[in-house]
């Protein structure tokens, strides 16, 4: 008889346990299933706040959604045209905006260059061409341009040579130039840059 009463507390055990398990793991659930919904339902007021300053912008939420989602796509097209390492199809959008483009983005030929001539320095120059011109040729390529509410003070100039694959950056910063160059030849600044800098000594 002691046996089988030892059988009983340990059956009377086993089931305990198993039952605290199912409430731990009900547990669980029901806290999984409150987080879900909390994050649904905040993602929902971000969603009518959201909408709710477009309208008094006098925008409509969808139609702005839809525009954003036609420029992303845009932009994935015009990065995968300029994948690859051939930094001679730049001259065909020459008239184009470099961000449009994706020039500065992972997928352009010319970014691996960029990233070994600045390294860190890169975030600036993506910085500093917030407010651009398009791409345009006068000798090389180049664009200019700055960040945004900064002028002068805060911007660069990329220059392009397409067939030698040389690169000239120039980052302004507080006011301060710092050129960065490829090997080889200097590359001859075209007129609007020489502009750039020169209002730049004048301030």
């Amino acid at each position: 008889m002691p046996g089988f009463t030892r059988y009983l507390l340990a059956a009377a055990c086993v089931i305990s346990l198993s039952a605290c398990d199912q409430v731990v793991d009900s547990a669980k659930q029901q806290a999984a299933s409150m987080v879900a919904e909390q994050a649904r339902n905040a993602a929902n007021d971000l969603k009518q706040q959201a909408s709710a300053v477009l309208a008094d912008a006098g925008l409509d939420a969808s139609k702005v959604a839809e525009q954003l989602s036609t420029q992303r796509e845009a932009l994935k097209q015009s990065a995968a045209r300029l994948a690859g390492s051939d930094w001679q199809v730049l001259d065909q959008y020459v008239g184009q905006y470099p961000q449009d483009l994706g020039l500065y983005t992972e997928l352009s030929p010319i970014t691996p260059e960029l990233k070994s001539l600045l390294g860190d320095k890169i975030k600036v120059l993506r910085a500093n061409m917030a407010v651009q011109g398009p791409l345009s040729r006068d000798g090389v390529l180049y664009a200019t341009g700055n960040k945004a509410h900064q002028g002068g003070a805060e911007a660069a100039y990329v220059l392009i040579d397409t067939r030698q694959r040389q690169l000239e950056v120039g980052l302004i910063e507080r006011g301060q130039l710092t050129v960065y160059r490829t090997q080889g030849s200097t590359l001859v600044q075209p007129k609007d840059v020489q502009t750039m800098l020169g209002n730049l000594q004048h301030k």
